[in-house]
């Protein structure tokens, strides 16, 4: 009995190495925001498709709307009155915007993936940052 326990542990090692060994590979070769490591079946690949292009088109609204709001601090820098919390707010507001875009993303990718696939994921989420 003993011996079929640990001829199933170092079988289930042996398979858990090789995922892993693949996984190395991957990562020494990954591309930022690939999601090829997924493994992604066809329904989870056209909601990523549509996940992927309302983000975008939030991420262009948020890249101008930052843009203007810099561009005020900028201006607003230059004048002799400097409300520090004039500045916190809008700075403040800069980023819980974008908080809430990054998070909104994360949140509808996790919907559709399985355990796996969000162990994988969650290894590159930095790259899905919004600044």
């Amino acid at each position: 009995m003993k011996k079929i326990i640990f001829l199933i542990a170092i079988i289930s090692s042996l398979f858990a190495k090789s995922e892993h060994a693949d996984f190395a590979k991957y990562l020494k070769n990954h591309i930022p925001k690939d999601l090829t490591c997924l493994e992604l079946n066809t329904k989870q690949h056209k909601t990523v498709n549509k996940i992927l292009i309302s983000h975008r088109k939030k991420l262009i609204e948020f890249n101008q709307y930052k843009k203007e709001k810099e561009s005020f601090l900028k201006s607003y820098i230059k004048t002799k009155n400097f409300d520090k919390k004039l500045y916190y707010d809008i700075k403040d507001e800069i980023n819980k915007k974008a908080l809430r875009i990054e998070s909104d993303y994360l949140e509808n990718i996790f919907d559709i993936l399985d355990d796996t696939q969000r162990r994988v994921f969650s290894s590159f989420i930095q790259e899905w940052r919004v600044e």
